[in-house]
């Protein structure tokens, strides 16, 4: 068999197996190392970077009330609609990494009003795929809003990231994605972590 038509066909086969497992696929959180943020004394609400964690923290109970969906399309996964079976299942991921947050006990559970415990309102902005020829460009925006002590606090947070496009194949974009959502988990860990000295 001629060369290029080996290749084509190779290419084929590949695209077609990608399509076919996201026929029925939901994304799967895997939490990825990161750099974390900074310890202040208050919630940074201007800073969006994450830097390198000074000091350890005690662990603190956090209570998730709730976590919204406000994402424009729960359909939609992005500019490709082979990723549209994964936007279905994106609070479901949310929800995993949200428990992965160490070394703080979190737990799912309706409040109003907690006594030593941190409560927390997720609201899920933005989830997506933007798909290119060459990379993969992941995108995750959230909105928390923090009750300690009879006070509110909110802040968005994002995160980022953009990796090489193989074949589009599920686990790449998982990967990209669990990237993304991790930086935005350190960051809503080390706010956690300021908040818990507050509790001390």
């Amino acid at each position: 068999m001629h060369p290029k038509l080996l290749l084509l066909l190779s290419c084929a086969l590949i695209t077609a197996c990608a399509t076919a497992e996201f026929a029925n696929s939901k994304m799967h959180f895997t939490r990825v190392d990161q750099t974390t943020v900074d310890y202040d004394d208050e919630i940074d609400t201007d800073n969006e970077a994450a830097t390198n964690i000074k000091r350890p923290t005690a662990s603190c109970n956090v209570l998730v009330n709730s976590i919204t969906d406000k994402r424009h399309s729960r359909k939609s996964f992005g500019t490709s609609y082979r990723y549209e079976k994964f936007a279905l299942h994106v609070p479901e991921w949310v929800e995993a990494g949200l428990l992965s947050i160490k070394p703080h006990h979190l737990y799912m559970q309706q409040a109003t009003t907690v006594e030593n415990k941190i409560l927390m309102d997720i609201e899920i902005l933005k989830a997506y795929m933007h798909h290119r020829a060459t990379s993969l460009n992941a995108n995750v925006v959230l909105r928390v809003k923090y009750r300690l002590d009879n006070k509110n606090q909110s802040k968005i947070y994002r995160g980022m990231d953009t990796s090489l496009n193989w074949a589009g194949a599920t686990n790449e974009v998982e990967d990209s994605m669990n990237i993304a959502i991790s930086k935005v988990l350190d960051e809503i860990t080390a706010d956690i972590s300021n908040q818990c000295i507050r509790l001390r």
